[in-house]
C-alpha cells in the first residue's frame, strides 16, 4: 500500500543501516521470489549455445556455458563484428608470439623490469586467451571478447611477488591509455 508497487514491499531502514548511520528516509525493497514455472529451468538452467565455436578446446571451457557467452550471437561472424574494446591485463606479462594473441596486443609495458612480451609465469597469457583468443578458427580455445584490443602491464616477477607501487602505476597507465576494462586477477604476496 501507500503508493508502493504491489510487487515490492518497502520498509524504512533502521538506524545504522543508511550511509553515515542516519537511517533517515532510506527505503529497502524486498522483492518477492518469482514462482517457478513448470517445465522451465530455474535461473540459467540448461540450454544450447546459439552457435558452438569450432575451437577444439572450447568444449572444455566450462565458463562459456556458465556465463552463456555465445547466447547473443547466432554465428561467429557477429562475434567478430563487435567493435573493439580496449582491455588491460595487469598480470605476469604475455607470450607476445602466441598465434591467438599476437595481433591483439596494442601495447605492452613492464612495471617490474624485463619485457612484458615474455610471460615466465604463464598466467597473463592464460587470462589474455580467455578474454581475446580468436573464435571459430579451429585452433585452441574460444575467447569471450574476440574483438578486444589488449594492453598488457607486467607487475608480477618471479616468486609471485607483486609490488603494490608497480600495480598502482600499471592501473594508472591503463586508464591513461584508454582501457575500458581492467583485469586484475592477481594472486601472490603483496610487497608493501
Amino acid at each position: 500500500g501507500g503508493g508502493q508497487p504491489r510487487h515490492a514491499r518497502a520498509r524504512p531502514a533502521h538506524a545504522g543501516e543508511a550511509a553515515g548511520g542516519g537511517g533517515g528516509g532510506v527505503l529497502r525493497l524486498r522483492l518477492p521470489r518469482r514462482p517457478r514455472r513448470p517445465g522451465r529451468p530455474d535461473r540459467l538452467g540448461s540450454r544450447r549455445l546459439a552457435f558452438a565455436p569450432n575451437d577444439p578446446l572450447a568444449v572444455k571451457q566450462w565458463h562459456l556455458n556458465a556465463t552463456r557467452a555465445f547466447d547473443f550471437w547466432d554465428s561467429s561472424a557477429l562475434a567478430l563484428a563487435l567493435p573493439p574494446v580496449r582491455v588491460a591485463i595487469i598480470d605476469s606479462g604475455i607470450d607476445a608470439a602466441h598465434p591467438e594473441l599476437a595481433d591483439k596486443i596494442v601495447e605492452a609495458k613492464s612495471f617490474v623490469g624485463g619485457s612484458a612480451a615474455v610471460d615466465h609465469e604463464g598466467h597473463g597469457t592464460f587470462v589474455a586467451g580467455l578474454i581475446a583468443a580468436a573464435v571459430d578458427n579451429s585452433a585452441g580455445i574460444a575467447g569471450m571478447a574476440p574483438s578486444a584490443e589488449l594492453l598488457i602491464a607486467k607487475v608480477v616477477v618471479g616468486g609471485d611477488v607483486i609490488d603494490v607501487e608497480a600495480e598502482a602505476k600499471a592501473i594508472r597507465w591503463a586508464v591513461e591509455d584508454d582501457a575500458k576494462v581492467i583485469n586484475l586477477s592477481l594472486g601472490g604476496l603483496r610487497d608493501p
